[in-house]
């Protein structure tokens, strides 16, 4: 597809430069046959008639030749311009393509348990009422799970669009994680672990208080959910003009060359845990689109075993 498409750009630009190339040449060449008859003296010398009529046919070949060199040329630089401009196309059309296959997939596999279960539930005609309730609770799993992924999406979709409604205005860091330490508190002390806010100074960014809630929240669930016991230190400070957001865990850490794919959608260190605890690796791709929107950048930081270290920096707002 994309190689057809390329051709006919190629062939569009050269159909274009050819009618320009032409045009000039005629041109040229009439202005240039005119000016030699008019400098020369008209005189009734056959060879000296021939003379000039054989230096204009000489200066015609010259055009032409330099014409279908100028033609090939820009043949091959039509052609590269075309792969150019069709690059950053063909890039988004396989995001798109692999995004899809991947939400497909998200969506597949509960809805396989859930037809499963209910199969086995259809099949058998002595199903005790425990039973029944396990084939319940399985399907309400998987119908919250498919309801988290469509939330996920719904939030990365916004992220992403380039929105000229959205508020910004001077913005807390504290405030704002210590709502989402509030809100995540519980998880945290289900699984013993124990949350700790260290505050420098009270940082101010420019920003969107609501969407950047969500993004620290997706930062530290996640360091809750790949931590099995320890510590979360979420640390604030300033540097010159830049507000630093460190989230340090001593979770189970993430391998050396899996570290620029977990911004990727529905990428998961484990996914076989992360589908029963609900995670549809979302999270940190929405992280990425919100920080980027905000004139921020965020890095990752970790070691197999020992735990990760995501930092977050932003401009200050002075």
């Amino acid at each position: 597809m994309f190689k057809k498409a390329r051709i006919k750009i190629t062939a569009f630009y050269l159909v274009i430069i050819i009618a320009i190339i032409g045009v000039f040449s005629i041109l040229l060449f009439y202005y240039a046959a005119q000016h030699i008859r008019d400098n020369i003296e008209v005189t009734g010398d056959e060879q000296q008639n021939a003379i000039v009529e054989n230096t204009i046919d000489q200066m015609q070949g010259a055009i032409a030749f330099a014409d279908l060199i100028i033609i090939i040329i820009s043949g091959f630089i039509s052609y590269w311009l075309s792969g150019k401009t069709l690059k950053p196309i063909r890039t988004a059309l396989e995001a798109q393509e692999q995004f899809s296959a991947n939400a497909s997939h998200e969506l597949r596999t509960p809805l396989s348990v859930m037809k499963t279960n209910l199969e086995v539930f259809l099949r058998n005609e002595k199903t005790s009422a425990e039973e029944i309730k396990n084939i319940a609770r399985s399907n309400l799993e998987e119908i919250n799970y498919m309801s988290s992924m469509i939330e996920n999406l719904l939030a990365l979709a916004r992220s992403k669009k380039i929105d000229t409604t959205i508020e910004f205005e001077e913005v807390s860091v504290s405030k704002t994680i210590n709502s989402v330490i509030k809100r995540l508190k519980k998880e945290a002390e289900e699984k013993h672990l124990s949350l700790l806010l260290e505050e420098k100074d009270n940082s101010l960014v420019y920003g969107n208080e609501r969407m950047l809630e969500q993004a620290f929240f997706n930062i530290i669930n996640n360091a809750i959910s790949y931590t099995k016991s320890g510590t979360i230190k979420i640390n604030t400070y300033s540097i010159k003009n830049k507000v630093i957001i460190e989230v340090k865990d001593t979770g189970i850490g993430i391998a050396k060359e899996n570290i620029d794919k977990i911004f990727e959608p529905f990428y998961k260190i484990d996914t076989s845990r992360n589908v029963r605890s609900g995670s549809v690796g979302l999270g940190l791709a929405i992280v990425k689109e919100i920080i980027k929107k905000h004139k921020g950048l965020i890095k990752i930081k970790s070691e197999v075993g020992k735990g990760t270290i995501v930092t977050v920096e932003m401009p200050k707002y002075i």
